[in-house]
């Protein structure tokens, strides 16, 4: 067989896997909706006149491929059945290929012309490079200090939703909306703000705010991030249209289901809204994180599940009324219109709607419509109508869970029912499935796989759609007549309670979470294991021997850089309160609560810094503390980038220091005594600088950071010498750090520049001292370790023992280290 041959018979066998014609009828859409995931990816890159450019070359190629398509249809009309089918197929999806590829491009071109004309863009543009780099997780990225400041209109598009607390313990907040001037200018472009107290605002709310501002990354549903330096100022609303009565309506539904589930005991009453309608304001930290242990946040992430329950309801209430089948429908369409309008346009709630509607459409002509082909189109729908929904997560897992139901829960359930009873593998294929689904892409979320996720699931599933029910009715009924409202809450408290028990109890079975290599190469790590996984579940070994070859292939390849990373982090104790990172001669402490993370300094070097972060899953810092500006202390500032939301720092005194401030959000604020906030469940405290630091040294004007709570109370010194420490002594008399301190950071990497007094009057147990191994200073000193050790302190060094955890277990406080 000659080479031309093979290329021949491999050319074949690709198009036979690849042609339109062959692909099983429920997935003929698939490839449409991939072509408009991919162009929603690429394309907002680009400029517009690009992008007016691609739209003819795809009009020019798709036209002449469409027609020659139809032709070849109608050549074959007379050949066999199973021919003209896939001509007739083939003719179609590359019919709608072009259509969708061309109007896609078309949108995304109009788009992107708005905003290179908007005056917006033209301020950030002539700003200085802010080196631009993917979409962060969280969706926003902190101005730095050299961002420019803009004072400006907007209308609020969505509601707020917190994200991390502020120096001073409140909630930050995101909220997208739309500029109305910029400068005194028109404008209108999508932008996020960034900052507290942005909770007052309605959607319709007009505010003026200043702040600063930067350029999103490419891709992004918005033009800017805004971080807020101005409270937001509401516009006086005028009469109002029948808009804002709505929306004001439905804000007094939403707030009134709070309100009467503020009668709840326990949690129950921060919960039921989040079932009910998304409302997760006053969810409380540790049930959230409870939630995002056992894989349960999908339950306050209103979706599909809620909207077949309402229209359910709305539908039966019209057959108990005698309606026909049409009314029902319509009915139900109704009842599913003023449930999107009630919960708000979120990613998950607009596909359930979208594939809800077309469900529905399709009814009302009496041809019901299936999964795989309804999810394509609300997949197609809505990326026409918003781009930026591609790189959004919550509608990637909201899009991922779905599919995972439609096409994996049945094959599940018929296989696990060789060993169990069908009620029993139906119920364990469901959240199977989604969570099989999501794996890969919670990975990039977050490093940890939960182990508790599927029993969790399993246990709380038959409550959630009962509290659903029970929350709307209590909404409908609060806002008749509020003491009906209080009467109906009861009824839903038992299944949210229930939801609550499973999420706690589950949470705190010890190994519940494994950890993972984190990123893309984590991501198809897990993808790869799920494939081999699924593969030997679903089939007979002998049917796919050779695809389970190829993917045990794959998945050995991948594994050689994930499995090292991942034994490495299993290393890593799940517990840890504070985590001092092995950084060589220099300072980079992590502090961790309820999932908030500050870090004290970063160390020298950004690639140790890196090392330690990724090895402990931390993608974001909540609080950043720079004690002072010393290189051993503030140059692996660099390996931070955009994951600081706050930063509290030591007053910049040299050129270098105000370049080092440079790197910092611009809502860093300089630290001094008797500055407090709240870190989760910490509270924590600047005990010095003094607000005069005139007559100190850089190394005397250095922050000193502590926090007590959830059982622990630690102080950190920075660089302090004998001589400040001194001055403490007195300050920290009077507070519970005296002869309490848990744990104390040595100042200054152990020198023997230190008071002995300070250290007898903090009492501490253990003692971690951040220093490199073999370094030029001597450090630690011998007379330092010597009165430490008199005084009954534990003494951990980084230089010996790597990375040095403190754990909080049902023992009290204990340590681990790298080795």
């Amino acid at each position: 067989m000659t080479v031309t041959e093979v290329l021949c018979r491999v050319g074949k066998g690709a198009w036979q896997l690849t042609d339109p014609g062959r692909i099983p009828g429920p997935y003929r859409l698939v490839p449409v909706a991939l072509v408009v995931w991919g162009l929603s990816l690429g394309l907002p890159r680009l400029g517009s006149h690009i992008l007016f450019l691609t739209t003819g070359i795809i009009l020019a190629i798709g036209i002449p491929l469409s027609g020659a398509s139809i032709l070849a249809y109608r050549r074959r009309y007379r050949d066999s059945r199973g021919s003209e089918v896939r001509a007739l197929v083939r003719a179609a999806v590359v019919v709608a290929l072009t259509l969708v590829a061309a109007v896609g491009t078309t949108n995304i071109a109009l788009a992107r012309a708005r905003v290179e004309a908007d005056p917006l863009l033209s301020i950030i543009q002539a700003a200085p490079s802010l080196d631009e780099a993917e979409p962060p997780l969280l969706g926003y990225r902190a101005a730095p200090a050299r961002a420019p400041t803009v004072s400006m209109r907007v209308r609020a598009t969505e509601r707020a939703r917190p994200i991390v607390a502020a120096l001073d313990g409140s909630e930050r907040m995101i909220l997208a909306a739309r500029t109305v001037s910029v400068r005194g200018a028109p404008s209108d472009v999508a932008v996020l703000l960034v900052g507290a107290r942005l909770d007052a605002l309605r959607i319709g709310d007009t505010v003026d705010v200043d702040g600063s501002v930067r350029e999103s990354a490419p891709g992004t549903a918005e033009v800017a991030w805004v971080s807020v330096r101005a409270l937001p100022r509401v516009g006086t609303p005028g009469p109002g249209g029948p808009a804002q009565m709505i929306q004001r309506a439905v804000d007094g539904l939403r707030e009134g289901l709070v309100q009467a589930a503020s009668v709840l005991p326990g949690s129950a009453g921060t919960l039921l809204p989040g079932l009910a309608i998304g409302e997760t304001r006053t969810l409380p930290v540790d049930l959230d994180q409870a939630m995002r242990d056992t894989g349960l946040t999908h339950l306050v992430a209103v979706s599909g599940a809620n909207c077949a329950v309402v229209i359910a309801v709305c539908a039966g209430l019209a057959a108990l009324m005698g309606a026909g089948r049409r009314i029902r429908i319509v009915a139900g369409a109704i009842g599913l219109g003023g449930f999107v309008l009630l919960v708000g346009p979120d990613p998950s709630v607009l596909r359930a709607a979208v594939m809800a509607a077309v469900v529905l459409g399709f009814l009302l002509h009496g041809r019901p419509g299936a999964g795989v082909p309804l999810l394509n189109i609300a997949v197609i729908v809505l990326l026409l109508l918003e781009p930026g929904l591609a790189t959004d997560f919550g509608f990637i897992l909201s899009v991922a869970a779905t599919a995972g139901l439609i096409m994996l829960s049945t094959p599940l359930a018929v296989a696990l029912s060789r060993w169990l009873p069908t009620w029993l593998s139906y119920a364990l294929a469901i959240p199977a499935a989604a969570q099989l689904a999501c794996g890969p892409i919670l990975i990039l979320l977050r490093p940890e796989i939960s182990l508790t996720a599927i029993p969790a699931n399993l246990l709380a599933e038959p409550a959630a759609p009962l509290a659903t029910l029970m929350g709307l009715i209590v909404c409908i009924a609060h806002a008749i007549w509020p003491p009906l409202g209080l009467v109906a809450v009861w009824f839903a408290w038992l299944p949210t309670a229930w939801i609550i028990a499973v999420a706690r109890v589950c949470a705190a079975v010890p190994g519940g979470l494994v950890p993972w290599l984190p990123g893309p190469v984590g991501a198809l790590g897990l993808l790869a294991l799920t494939l081999v996984l699924l593969g030997y579940v679903l089939h007979r070994a002998h049917r796919i021997r050779w695809g389970v070859a190829i993917l045990v292939t794959g998945s050995l390849l991948t594994g050689s850089a994930v499995i090292p990373a991942v034994l490495a982090r299993a290393g890593t104790p799940t517990g840890w309160i504070i985590a001092a990172c092995d950084v060589g001669q220099g300072d980079a402490i992590l502090v961790r609560s309820r999932g908030r993370v500050a870090l004290v300094d970063s160390g020298r070097d950004p690639a140790a810094l890196t090392q330690c972060l990724d090895r402990l899953g931390i993608d974001r810092i909540n609080l950043f503390v720079l004690t002072h500006y010393d290189a051993d202390h503030s140059g692996g500032i660099a390996a931070l980038g955009d994951r600081i939301d706050a930063a509290l720092i030591a007053t910049p005194r040299t050129e270098q220091d105000k370049r080092v401030r440079a790197q910092l959000p611009s809502s860093a604020r300089l630290a001094r005594d008797g500055d407090t906030g709240a870190l989760g469940g910490l509270s924590w405290r600047v005990f010095w600088p003094p607000s005069v630091t005139s007559g100190l040294s850089a190394n005397g004007s250095a922050v000193v950071w502590g926090f007590e709570g959830e059982g622990t109370r630690a102080l950190f010194l920075a660089d302090l010498g004998a001589e400040t420490q001194s001055l403490l002594i007195p300050a920290l008399a009077k507070t519970s750090y005296a002869r309490s301190t848990d744990v104390v950071k040595v100042a200054h990497h152990g020198s023997a520049d230190q008071d002995p007094e300070l250290y007898r009057a903090l009492h501490p147990r253990i003692g971690v001292i951040s220093v490199g191994a073999a370094n030029t200073y001597g450090h630690p000193r011998t007379q330092t370790l010597s009165f430490l050790s008199a005084l009954g302190v534990r003494i951990l060094r980084t230089d010996q023992s790597g990375t040095v955890f403190i754990v909080r277990t049902g023992r009290g406080l204990e340590v681990r280290t790298e080795r």
